[in-house]
């Protein structure tokens, strides 16, 4: 778009296979990897974007 060719604008998609956290970048193996994300999720403090403190306001924000 700013070379004036395509007035739109630019998707990129990956589809690594595992997902994000067993794509190609992965450096740890995808199990340990699933692992640690799931502790994480478990141990989080809210567990549903839904529960923020920020809903209220999130409409507000531009």
């Amino acid at each position: 778009a700013k070379a004036g060719k395509y007035d739109g604008y630019l998707l990129e998609g990956m589809n690594c296979p595992g997902g994000c956290v067993a794509g190609a970048g992965t450096i740890i193996p995808p199990e340990k990897a699933k692992a640690i994300v799931a502790r994480y999720k478990a141990e989080a403090p809210l567990q549903n974007s839904q529960d923020s403190e920020y809903r209220e306001i999130i409409e507000k924000l531009d």
